[in-house]
């Protein structure tokens, strides 16, 4: 059973990194496509269309990701209506960031974050930014536990079965902020008095 392991392991190492550079790739080209030629980005859609379809991901998942992550790409190209020919560029911006993201998201369906890691530590990438990116995907999931016991507590003290409006939401965003910057103070701390150094 351990040298089925080790023969397969190899093999997926290059198929992996070939997908994540593949990923890059398409990233960077969707990016760089100039404003003006539409058709160009209806080709690129076509072609992170049939790469992710290639890939095999969930389209279910896919599509699910992509209605939690549009709205904040979208709120970051609401800048760009107040600059000359606004909806066009806004119309553009958007849907350049659902094609990165639709690819981002296609590629961590088929790439566990922990062989990303070692992808991007074998392309040696700094040190430090490795370990952020590490810390950060362990304690997303602190994060989301700690603010659905946050809504929980405030729907028991309200005595209320009703779902969170947005006033809610917002002041629980705002506790687990505070909760999250003194969680962060305390693992530096004990992180430093284990020998850590940035």
């Amino acid at each position: 059973m351990k040298e089925e392991t080790d023969k397969t392991a190899p093999r997926r190492g290059p198929a992996q990194a070939a997908r994540v550079l593949t990923t890059v790739l398409l990233v960077c080209a969707a990016a760089w496509l100039p404003r003006a030629e539409l058709g160009w980005h209806g080709v690129a859609a076509g072609g992170v269309a049939g790469w992710l379809a290639l890939q095999g991901v969930s389209w279910r998942r896919l599509l699910l990701n992509l209605a939690a992550l549009l709205p904040v790409s979208a709120g970051m190209a609401l800048f760009a209506l107040f600059g000359a020919d606004g909806w066009r560029l806004f119309g553009v911006l958007l849907l350049k960031g659902a094609l990165c993201l639709a690819l981002v998201c296609g590629l961590m369906q088929k790439v566990s974050f922990t062989e990303l890691l070692a992808l991007l530590e074998r392309a040696r990438l700094p040190g430090p930014l490795l370990t952020t990116l590490a810390l950060l995907e362990r304690y997303r999931f602190v994060l989301r536990d700690e603010s659905r016991r946050l809504l929980l507590a405030r729907r028991c003290r309200l005595l209320t079965a009703e779902p969170p409006g947005w006033t809610a939401r917002a002041a629980v965003l705002g506790r687990l902020f505070l909760r999250s910057s003194d969680r962060a103070e305390r693992i530096y701390r004990a992180m430093e008095a284990r020998g850590w150094r940035s």
